[in-house]
């Protein structure tokens, strides 16, 4: 079978500056079947990365982002990313902007993700540029959830919390039903 190709641009697979942008908690997302085995529901966490050295033929950097589970272990993909930025599992939004090295991957779907994540070498990190768009941090198990960051995310993003099966035990269920009214 012949891997199918978006007709979006796409970032080119090898290694890119890059800094964290985006880091979103996703919940308890609803387990799954995949290739005949079933996959349990599992905290996870969307990273996205802005690429600082490839832009798109208009101009704007190019975003690769990844669900990660959300575990504290030393083999998983949240593990690497918050080393590579110098930080811990048990500090996550720290690692917002930070720059490291990404390669993203192309998917059988014909887009990319991210493929690894290095940390970069403190004395090269001072000459990465800064981040292009604002950075996002959004927890919606916060007591107080930013609901200005949340109307800020895209329609897809919020969807995929609202399936969260702990969606409905936090604040934010409240506040968008309220909205709704």
């Amino acid at each position: 079978m012949k891997a199918r190709t978006s007709q979006a641009e796409q970032p080119s697979i090898q290694p890119h500056l890059s800094r964290i942008v985006r880091i979103i908690n996703l919940g308890l997302q609803p387990g799954f079947v995949w290739e005949g085995e079933e996959i349990e529901a599992e905290y996870k966490i969307d990273f996205t990365f802005e690429i600082l050295d490839q832009n798109m033929r208009d101009g704007r950097p190019f975003w690769v982002s990844k669900e990660v589970n959300n575990k504290d272990s030393d083999r998983g993909n949240l593990y690497q990313y918050v080393t590579a930025a110098g930080t811990t599992c048990n500090s996550v939004e720290d690692a917002l902007e930070k720059p490291v090295s990404m390669t993203p991957r192309l998917k059988k779907s014909g887009w990319v993700t991210v493929d690894s994540v290095s940390g970069i070498p403190p004395s090269l990190a001072v000459g990465v540029p800064e981040l292009v768009n604002e950075p996002i941090f959004f927890d919606f198990t916060d007591d107080e959830p930013d609901m200005e960051t949340w109307h800020s995310l895209d329609e897809r993003t919020q969807e995929k919390i609202m399936k969260a099966l702990d969606f409905n035990d936090f604040p934010i269920a409240a506040k968008i039903a309220v909205e709704a009214l």
